[in-house]
C-alpha cells in the first residue's frame, strides 16, 4: 500500500507559505532600510559636532532653496571681521518667549561705535530682519557651511515619543525577533519527511 501527498494538496499548502515567506522578507528588509536611513540622518546631526561644527534643523521656508525646510544645516565659527555679505549665519531670535537659532543671509555689514553691525534677511522674505546682529570686537559668528536636505525630518521624528517608538523601537524589535527566529530555526533539528510509505 502506497501513501503519497497529492499535487493539489501540496500546491494549496505551499502557496500561502510562499506568500508568508515573501512578506516576512519584505518586512525584514523594510525595517532594516528604515533603520539605515534613520542612522544616516542622526549621524548627519551628530558626527559634525565631533569636529567642532554645530548642526541645526531648519524649520520654515524663509531661506527658500538655499536651506529647505526640514534640512540639517552644518555651521562653524568664524571671526566677526570675516563675515561678508552673502554669507548665511546663524543668529538668535526671540520666538514665543524662547531664544531660538535662525539661519539668514547677510545683506550688509558696517562698523558703528567700534562694533560690527550685520543686517540679515531670509532669501524668501520680502524685507530684512527687524533687528540687526551686533558683534563686538572679539565676537565670532556661526556661518553655515553645508546642509543636508530632508535629514531634519528624521531628526525631528525621533525627538518625539511616538516617533521614537514608531521609527526606532518597533523596527529594532522586528529585526531582533526576525534574527532570533532565524537563528532558532537553523538550530532546530530538521524533521525527516517521508515522501512515500510502504506497507
Amino acid at each position: 500500500m502506497i501513501s503519497t501527498q497529492t499535487a493539489g494538496n501540496k500546491g494549496r499548502r505551499s502557496g500561502p507559505f510562499f506568500v508568508l515567506r515573501v512578506l516576512k522578507t519584505l518586512v525584514r528588509w523594510g525595517c532594516a532600510a528604515v533603520l539605515v536611513v534613520l542612522a544616516a540622518a542622526l549621524a548627519t546631526a551628530v558626527v559634525p559636532r565631533l569636529f567642532g561644527y554645530d548642526t541645526y534643523v531648519i524649520y520654515g521656508g524663509s531661506m527658500g532653496d538655499a536651506l529647505p525646510d526640514g534640512s540639517v544645516a552644518i555651521a562653524g565659527w568664524i571671526e566677526g571681521d570675516k563675515v561678508r555679505p552673502g554669507d548665511v549665519i546663524v543668529v538668535g531670535t526671540d520666538t514665543d518667549g524662547q531664544r531660538l537659532p535662525k539661519a539668514h543671509r547677510v545683506e550688509s555689514v558696517w562698523l558703528q561705535s567700534g562694533e560690527r553691525v550685520i543686517q540679515t534677511k531670509g532669501d524668501a522674505n520680502s524685507g530684512p530682519d527687524p533687528a540687526p546682529v551686533v558683534l563686538g570686537e572679539d565676537d565670532r559668528a556661526m556661518k553655515v557651511q553645508r546642509y543636508v536636505p530632508w535629514a531634519g525630518h528624521a531628526v525631528h521624528l525621533v525627538q518625539t515619543p511616538p516617533g521614537w517608538i514608531v521609527a526606532v523601537v518597533m523596527p529594532s524589535a522586528v529585526v531582533c525577533i526576525a534574527a532570533i527566529h532565524g537563528t532558532w530555526a537553523k538550530a532546530r533539528p530538521k524533521k525527516r519527511i517521508e515522501q512515500e510509505r510502504w506497507a
